[in-house]
């Protein structure tokens, strides 16, 4: 035999016992996985490892076998301490997002201070005051409401029921203020605006009375669209409940915010532009408010007193609503079915029970079209405020975790 055979032979020999060798080292990685000890060896590092391609391959020992096992073992510790670093970073997102609920009731209580002393000013300008004893028992409510706060607030504390009890009550204090604020608004005697507002309407292409016959020639949908209407109030008390019942704090500050937003902007509007309602200005024309007996109620002969400074005292056990541009009811729906959007076995009934009430504020709220409009405008402008507002508060006064990469 040759020299050059011996060398080729040499070679191929050589080449051969290598490819075993890697081939046996694979089995035995295999197996080590198979019973987890090597669990964490992944395929990337297999190839990295044991390389059989082309002529530079090298044998894999049992040296570099036991040292793949130990950078197994090593990635296989990094790992769990990424997994505790992980649920240590979802421990701080916690706290970081509790925080942020605790400085978002800060910026409601801002928010009540603000309408509370516009109110106050406002009250004091017009020769206003609130009858506090004419309603002993909303007092009397009122403070155990607040009691029980302070209880799981400072004495059990129990931060997701003192967070959602706040809440509510920061819910309360808005729609007070926000009723005060729109007494005030009524009183401050500006010229009625019903004939810019019904020209506005038919400038629209509104008619008002081809839509109360349209409605008339529905069997049972004035019904509907009274009941409807009337949904505001127990809308107020189930949105909270429901929010609440679902874990979802966040959206129920964002509720509250957005709905103080809006009955501020309403009260302000109204005092600017201020209108008696267009079943007494459209429907009763030409007789008017003088066309109403007196056995009927009417929030008329409240808004004429107040315009007239003859009512000063605000009776807690019987309030009305006083304002009709822009539509409160319209505003009050769309919050509802946006607070009630993310939840979605109620989307739908939210929608349909809140676009029916739209639907009635023409009808049962003796609203014009334009109203309607304006009501829409505000809800939209409070959602966009409070949104922007809140995002804002929280990124100057609460630090999140970043995510990591």
């Amino acid at each position: 035999m040759k020299l050059w055979q011996l060398l080729t032979f040499g070679k191929y020999f050589v080449r051969k016992v290598q490819l075993g060798s890697t081939a046996c080292c694979r089995f035995v990685v295999r197996v080590a996985n198979g019973l987890g000890i090597a669990d964490r060896l992944t395929r990337s590092n297999n190839d990295n490892i044991f390389k059989a391609r082309g002529p530079s391959c090298q044998p894999v020992s049992y040296f570099r076998l036991k040292l793949s096992f130990k950078a197994s073992n090593v990635e296989a510790r990094m790992a769990q301490d990424t997994l505790a670093a992980n649920n240590l970073s979802a421990f701080d997102r916690q706290i970081s997002f509790a925080s942020a609920e605790k400085s978002t009731a800060r910026l409601l209580w801002l928010l009540i201070l603000v309408m509370s002393a516009i109110a106050v000013v406002s009250f004091a300008t017009l020769s206003l005051r609130i009858d506090l004893p004419s309603n002993p028992s909303l007092i009397a409510i009122g403070l155990a409401y607040a009691g029980v706060t302070w209880f799981y607030s400072a004495i059990r504390r129990d931060a997701r029921l003192a967070g959602a009890l706040t809440a509510v009550g920061q819910l309360f204090l808005v729609l007070l203020a926000g009723l005060m604020l729109t007494y005030a608004a009524s009183a401050v005697g500006l010229p009625f605006r019903d004939a810019n507002l019904y020209a506005a309407d038919r400038g629209l292409g509104f008619d008002r009375q081809s839509y109360q016959a349209f409605v008339a020639s529905t069997p049972g949908f004035r019904l509907i669209l009274d009941a409807a209407y009337a949904t505001i109030q127990p809308q107020t008390a189930f949105v909270p409940f429901i929010l609440i019942l679902t874990a979802q704090l966040n959206r129920l500050q964002q509720f509250v915010f957005a709905l103080g937003i809006s009955m501020l902007c309403t009260a302000l509007i109204a005092a600017v532009i201020p209108a008696i309602d267009a079943f007494i200005y459209v429907d009763l024309a030409p007789f008017g408010e003088s066309s109403i007996p007196s056995s009927v109620y009417s929030h008329i002969r409240t808004l004429n007193a107040l315009r007239a400074g003859t009512l000063h005292s605000i009776r807690l056990n019987d309030l009305e609503g006083l304002i009709t541009f822009p539509s409160f009811h319209t505003t009050s729906a769309i919050l509802f079915a946006w607070a009630l959007w993310p939840i979605r076995y109620l989307r739908v009934l939210a929608v349909v029970v809140n676009g029916l009430m739209i639907l009635s504020t023409p009808i049962s709220g003796e609203h014009y079209a334009i109203d309607v409009i304006a009501g829409g405008i505000v809800a939209a402008a409070a959602i966009f405020a409070a949104k922007w507002i809140m995002r804002r508060w929280t990124s100057l006064h609460v630090r999140l975790p970043h995510p990591r990469t």
